[in-house]
């Protein structure tokens, strides 16, 4: 009689527990969603992911920097010419010959302050800086650091500069998210 009031209890034991188990797996279905009915709502209420927010945030302050500097080189490889051809004509000189290159800066002051890398406007003779919208304006190189690699370039004032706001280097940490953006 003992073993078959144990069984009865057990019974009830496990009829219980497997109603409190549905209640809680009820529960929890209503009250914290699969990760895939997370993910889902999160695209229903966020139409881009947070890369594609920051681009359109920040882009109009981002700009083409085109550089022109004057370079010398020789005319003729100085070394392949024969001694006495050398002898004969002389020096031949170097000829001023035009480099072009380009960057990308952000504006990070609306009085014209664009933050650049400093080897695209080393040694340069012409600063050039494209706006998104298109529009042109001469820039002057104002300083550069060679080991942070970083320089700032000053353009006129222009209306309606975007600057993008900076952020704080104490406040990042490893793991944090970085996105880079420039053109071209």
């Amino acid at each position: 009689l003992t073993a078959m009031l144990s069984s009865k209890k057990l019974k009830s034991i496990i009829k219980d527990f497997k109603k409190y188990f549905l209640a809680l797996l009820l529960f929890s279905f209503c009250f914290f969603p699969l990760p895939a009915w997370a993910i889902e709502d999160f695209q229903i209420n966020q139409s881009h992911s947070f890369v594609a927010n920051v681009a359109k945030q920040v882009s109009p302050s981002v700009v083409r920097i085109d550089i022109e500097r004057d370079i010398q080189t020789d005319e003729f490889e100085s070394d392949l010419l024969d001694p006495l051809l050398r002898d004969l004509l002389g020096d031949l000189g170097s000829l001023p010959q035009k480099e072009r290159g380009q960057g990308s800066g952000v504006i990070i002051d609306g009085s014209g302050l664009v933050l650049t890398n400093a080897h695209v406007v080393e040694r340069v003779d012409r600063v050039v800086v494209t706006l998104q919208n298109g529009n042109q304006l001469d820039g002057k190189v104002i300083g550069t650091d060679q080991v942070t690699d970083l320089a700032l370039v000053k353009v006129s004032e222009f209306p309606g500069l975007e600057s993008a706001k900076l952020g704080d280097s104490e406040d990042i940490q490893v793991g944090d998210w970085a996105i880079a953006l420039g053109t071209p």
